[in-house]
């Protein structure tokens, strides 16, 4: 073999077992570039994480009709199809008693009009809500930081009483709400007005889904609370309006002042049924109107 021949085949065979260690490099070597998305507190970026939820769906077929079993809430507009029992994890927010996170709904779900619940987009079951996107830049409104006040009576379409609320960050920092607050209604004497809470119903509110709003220091978001005059008279009227931010616990509930709510007499349709409808937190006063 001439010199020439052979260093060609030195050349060759050293080509050969350099791919050869290229080619074990790539299959042993774990990938370090490729970005993952994660609900880990981040400083350099803004993306968000939307979570999944694992919860068997629910056919609407199968939920059973008030009076509710332990563990479920009566939810919609009592007299109508949609008053049901829904178990507690099903409900965005929960209930009063049992509260959780979970405000958003999954990915091929969407949110229902009173009652509030995620309804799969390919069927006709109720899928448990989860918590919603985290936001790396800015955390969830804690109940401290936020001061609610109200500006009294506004309006009111064909015999509606609205009140709007304002929420102020009071924090040092900016913070995210999203969702729908949950209220409550005390007499003057204490006594629970039990009214119902729906959305996306009444004439006055808006029919938009909740989304994040963020708050800066100093920053306001609003909430409209709207009802039905009662037509036939009413029994109790409110003197207290009680609310707590969207995923918070209830005894971290503020309260209100507020006169213009009532338990209706008798009825089961507007304008004599109790009932009050709520919209989600909103940037903007005209966002909270249809």
């Amino acid at each position: 073999m001439t010199s020439a021949r052979k260093f060609c085949t030195m050349v060759t065979m050293a080509m050969m077992l350099m791919a050869a260690a290229c080619t074990t490099a790539a299959l042993t070597t774990p990938t370090t570039s490729r970005r993952v998305t994660t609900s880990h507190p981040a400083t350099s970026t803004t993306s968000t994480t939307t979570r999944t939820q694992t919860l068997v769906p629910i056919p609407f077929s199968a939920l059973p009709s008030p009076p509710c079993p332990t563990g479920y809430d009566a939810d919609g507009v009592p007299g109508t199809a949609s008053y049901m029992c829904v178990p507690y994890a099903y409900l965005p927010g929960g209930t009063l008693t049992d509260p959780n996170n979970n405000t958003a709904c999954p990915a091929g779900s969407h949110s229902t009009v009173g009652p509030v619940l995620c309804v799969s987009d390919t069927a006709s079951d109720i899928v448990a809500p989860v918590a919603p996107p985290v936001s790396t830049q800015a955390s969830r409104c804690l109940p401290a930081r936020i001061k609610a006040t109200t500006t009294g009576r506004i309006g009111g379409a064909s015999q509606e009483r609205a009140t709007l609320i304002v929420l102020t960050n009071e924090g040092a920092s900016p913070c995210m709400l999203d969702g729908y607050p949950r209220v409550q209604f005390l007499t003057a004497t204490g006594t629970v007005l039990r009214l119902s809470q729906v959305a996306q119903v009444a004439l006055f509110v808006t029919s938009a889904r909740p989304h994040f709003v963020l708050l800066r220091p100093d920053g306001v978001a609003y909430v409209l609370v709207a009802q039905f005059a009662c037509a036939l008279g009413s029994l109790k009227q409110a003197a207290v309006m009680r609310l707590s931010l969207p995923g918070a616990a209830d005894d971290t509930a503020v309260s209100i002042p507020s006169a213009e709510f009532a338990l209706c007499k008798g009825g089961t349709t507007p304008p004599e049924k109790s009932v009050v409808a709520v919209t989600p937190v909103e940037p903007t006063i005209q966002a909270t109107l249809p």
